[in-house]
């Protein structure tokens, strides 16, 4: 009847969170929708231990369980953690940062102790230490956010900035001062001269400061 079904858990928040990103990234759309849920889910299940499976514990169990092992797919900790970094990427919102900070730190005797069984967790540690790779399109330029998106590389963030939010970035609001329609590719703390031609901007973004990313 278009009403919640039960109590939401960590896994529906973050996978929401993570689907808005997605949703803005093709649309420009969705990205204040998936800051209001990865809001809710940081007030709601983050506590001294990580991220809480649900938001209040069991009233019969009442020990608080923090899912770090992946189910195969992704643990709740691995996709929060995940969301808020992606999301801090796209944003510049500092506070989702914070949070996944506060529960890898909470987490790391977990991960350590489970190895491959919470490959998740890795990788959201990776995606928190190493910068993911974003593409950010300015203007009207849907040949180049259709490059953008077709282009392959683990964890990137396609950004269409046209779309009116407020991007505390100084990086970004230079790129919005800048020749449109472009897109630049940033990696690593660096970002590339603007890329007007699609084929070129499918080529930078697989392997602008691809090199900065290889484990030694």
């Amino acid at each position: 009847g278009g009403g919640p079904v039960g109590e939401g858990v960590l896994e529906d928040y973050a996978y929401c969170a993570l689907a808005a990103l997605e949703a803005y990234s093709h649309t420009g759309r969705y990205l204040d929708w998936g800051v209001e849920v990865a809001g809710a889910m940081v007030d709601r299940f983050l506590d001294q231990g990580g991220f809480r499976d649900v938001e209040r514990p069991d009233p019969v169990l009442k020990t608080p369980h923090y899912p770090v092992a992946d189910t195969p797919n992704y643990s709740g900790n691995a996709l929060a953690i995940l969301a808020c970094d992606l999301l801090h990427y796209a944003t510049g919102i500092r506070k989702f940062r914070d949070a996944a900070e506060r529960a890898l730190k909470a987490l790391a005797g977990k991960l350590a102790r489970l190895g491959p069984s919470a490959a998740g967790l890795a990788i959201a540690l990776d995606a928190h230490l190493a910068e993911p790779p974003r593409t950010v399109v300015v203007g009207s330029a849907e040949e180049l956010l259709r490059a953008a998106l077709a282009a392959y590389r683990p964890l990137h963030v396609v950004m269409p900035v046209a779309s009116g939010w407020d991007y505390p970035e100084p990086s970004i609001k230079a790129m919005l001062a800048g020749p449109k329609p472009a897109a630049y590719v940033c990696a690593w703390g660096a970002c590339s001269m603007p890329i007007s031609d699609p084929g070129r901007l499918g080529e930078a973004v697989r392997k602008f400061r691809r090199e900065a990313y290889r484990l030694e």
